[in-house]
């Protein structure tokens, strides 16, 4: 057997040519083979425009929730824990993964739960927060309720936006404490929905 250095440097015959694309996931060590979520990544990659060299010059746009392609929003959302619903627009989307870290340090907070209303939703909530600080050997005044109130625009589905509040509460809503929603329609919202070009505000 003789060593031929034209194997090296162009591959056997047979390989894909000058010019051929071949999936990223593919050219990946064996170990990430079956990992979901390197997989995905290099499927994303695969779906941008242009070739591989090209998508690599771009991938720092790839980690901006506001400048992705819309391939990779899936895997974003995966990789910030942002909670993200099916229905969603894109611009909710991507406002849920770019404001994710965020959330994830104030999740069960009043500032969390209405700024997320507020970014992802377009809603200004009307809370009646029955939290505070007792301290040792005040006593404790069980009972106490979460009320949520939110006004919409005349004509919206007041039962789909109340199953959406309902299910955004919950995710803030600390476990011990009971919570209400209120929607009613008002012909003067509270607040707009914020400009969808807009980023969300860095905190």
């Amino acid at each position: 057997m003789t060593w031929d250095d034209t194997a090296v440097l162009v591959g056997p015959s047979g390989g894909p040519t000058p010019g051929t694309a071949v999936p990223i996931g593919r050219e990946l060590p064996a170990i990430f083979a079956h990992d979901p979520v390197v997989q995905a990544f290099a499927d994303g990659i695969d779906a941008l425009t242009g070739p591989p060299e090209h998508a690599l010059d771009e991938l720092a746009d790839v980690f901006d929730p506001w400048r992705a392609p819309p391939a990779f929003l899936g895997w974003l959302a995966r990789i910030a824990g942002a909670r993200v619903e099916s229905g969603w627009s894109e611009r909710q989307r991507r406002a849920a993964i770019d404001l994710a870290p965020w959330l994830n340090a104030r999740r069960g907070t009043v500032e969390a739960l209405k700024t997320e209303a507020l970014l992802v939703h377009g809603w200004s909530l009307d809370l009646a927060d029955p939290g505070g600080v007792h301290e040792d050997g005040s006593p404790w005044q069980g009972g106490r309720t979460l009320l949520v109130r939110l006004a919409v625009e005349s004509g919206a589905d007041i039962a789909a936006t109340s199953r959406q509040l309902e299910r955004l509460v919950q995710a803030h809503c600390p476990a011990h404490l009971p919570h209400r929603v209120e929607v009613n329609a008002s012909s003067t919202p509270a607040a707009a929905r914020p400009p969808a070009d807009e980023r969300t505000p860095r905190r």
